[in-house]
């Protein structure tokens, strides 16, 4: 990977190419297009057969998905009004564990505190394991309210960023009209020949199909083919998760209907597997990764239309669940799925493509710098791909109790990471924070708080306070959610 002055000038990047036209390729194109407006930069999307395609018409995503648009200038409200994209402010959890059967966990961002004392660390105190009383997006969900944070900076009704449930064909459309608008190019043409630089493995030139030739002097690849770039992107750096989550399968059922959505999302652990279920206002759509070893399609199929009906559309994959440790290699960097995929949510393929893009921009290289800048986009990535692998380990697979499927896991059978986090929180109740995470302490918190039954959580202040206090502080801030509850209007 090496690169010197001698090879190659440190000239600006002018011309990249975007490999593949889906969501996340478009979505990557506004970026770069809107982040480097003024610098003569020629972006093209070359719009490839792809392989990647997961079948699904919801994208369910974080609150990032708000942030990049801030971002970029773009405003959400279109998507709002037209029903195009559905707040959800929690997510319900369905048989993962004895302890918590059923349990919504709402999306907030910051917790109460009482003489500086963390909420959690106060329940733990007062020994009370229902943590839905104190979370003011989770009983708006559970009650089918339209849940939104205020602009002040009350951390109640202010503390909290929905995620969005959103129609994959009209957010496509809505960024390929964006990215056009900034004179994104659009090639509908195959590769047919890839050049590499000799002196330095670089590519070079992408032919296609219809004669055009293309010079880039970035690639981002979101084709899903493996050998398309396989002399940088290949299997040897690929961080392999298949012994944590045991899924080969991905099958999407949707049963169009008119109907009330929901305001959240839920999850429903069952032997074959995890099902992930979205609501938008005509249609309801269902995920469920599964092993294709312990599961045939029909047992999948018959686990879906339990829980949705008889479906009016049925896709069926091949996933695998991993990443690249060096997503950006050369001049190419892989994003969507070509870069990895831990499963379709919480953390979409389309929040680490923004994420990626983000990055790109903050350390964006000149072309002699491009190799040294790469390792470090390479380790913001990694960061990514790990919290995201590790959240949903904390989530999906890792339980405390007696495992009751075959894909649940144990905390030995954990990546030491994960279980330096479990055991910290276990003694004394606490989680690091870090710089920009892509999951929020207090998001941590809440889920390990749901996950640990046994914690010590120390806090030295608790012996200074008064319990009848305390009790009073969580009265109290209940009945400021109930009475936070009665501003927001049905869901609809």
């Amino acid at each position: 990977m090496g690169l010197s002055q001698k090879t190659q000038n440190n000239d600006p990047i002018q011309n990249i190419v975007i490999i593949g036209a889906d969501i996340i390729a478009w979505c990557a194109a506004v970026g770069l297009a809107r982040g480097l407006q003024g610098q003569q930069v020629n972006i093209s999307v070359v719009d490839i057969p792809l392989t990647n395609t997961s079948g699904q018409s919801v994208i369910h995503a974080t609150a990032h998905l708000f942030d990049y648009h801030r971002l970029l200038g773009i405003q959400d409200k279109h998507l709002l009004a037209k029903g195009h994209a559905k707040l959800c402010s929690a997510t319900q959890f369905i048989d993962f564990s004895e302890q918590h059967a059923d349990y919504f966990v709402g999306c907030e961002q910051t917790q109460a505190s009482f003489r500086t004392v963390e909420l959690h660390h106060i329940l733990r105190w007062l020994d009370i394991t229902n943590l839905q009383p104190y979370s003011l997006s989770a009983l708006a969900a559970k009650l089918s309210l339209l849940a939104l944070p205020t602009a002040n900076n009350d951390p109640i009704t202010g503390g909290f960023s929905p995620q969005v449930n959103i129609d994959n064909s009209n957010y496509l459309t809505f960024m390929q009209g964006a990215a056009q608008h900034l004179g994104v190019k659009h090639h509908k043409s195959h590769i047919t020949d890839v050049v590499y630089n000799p002196d330095n493995g670089f590519i070079r030139q992408l032919k296609l199909n219809n004669g055009d030739k293309l010079n880039p002097d970035l690639v981002l690849n979101n084709s899903g083919i493996e050998n398309l770039f396989a002399d940088i992107h290949n299997q040897q750096n690929r961080v392999d998760c298949h012994s944590l989550l045991p899924f080969d399968s991905r099958m999407v059922v949707r049963v169009n209907k008119v109907a009330q959505a929901k305001p959240y999302q839920q999850k429903i652990a069952s032997y074959s597997g995890v099902v992930e279920l979205n609501y938008m206002p005509n249609y309801h759509e269902g995920v469920l990764h599964y092993s294709s070893t312990t599961s045939t399609e029909v047992q999948a199929k018959a686990q879906l239309c339990k829980v949705l009906g008889e479906p009016d559309y049925l896709h069926t994959s091949k996933v695998k669940f991993g990443y690249l440790d060096k997503p950006m290699q050369k001049n190419c960097l892989a994003i969507g799925e070509t870069a990895g995929y831990l499963g379709s949510s919480p953390i979409s393929p389309l929040i680490f493509c923004q994420r990626s893009i983000s990055k790109l921009l903050d350390l964006f290289p000149g072309k002699a710098c491009l190799s040294l800048n790469s390792q470090e986009i390479n380790r913001r990535l990694n960061q990514d791909f790990e919290q995201a692998l590790h959240f949903t380990l904390l989530m999906h697979a890792y339980t405390e109790e007696k495992v009751q499927f075959p894909w649940q896991l144990t905390l030995p059978q954990l990546p030491c990471n994960l279980q330096h986090r479990i055991s910290l929180f276990s003694s004394s109740g606490r989680v690091s924070s870090e710089l920009n995470p892509l999951i929020s302490r207090d998001t941590w918190l809440t889920f390990l708080r749901y996950k640990i039954r046994i914690c010590q959580g120390y806090e030295p202040v608790l012996d200074a306070l008064d319990k009848p206090q305390a009790m009073q502080f969580l009265q109290q801030l209940s009945q400021k959610i109930q009475q936070s509850l009665h501003h927001y209007r049905a869901y609809n």
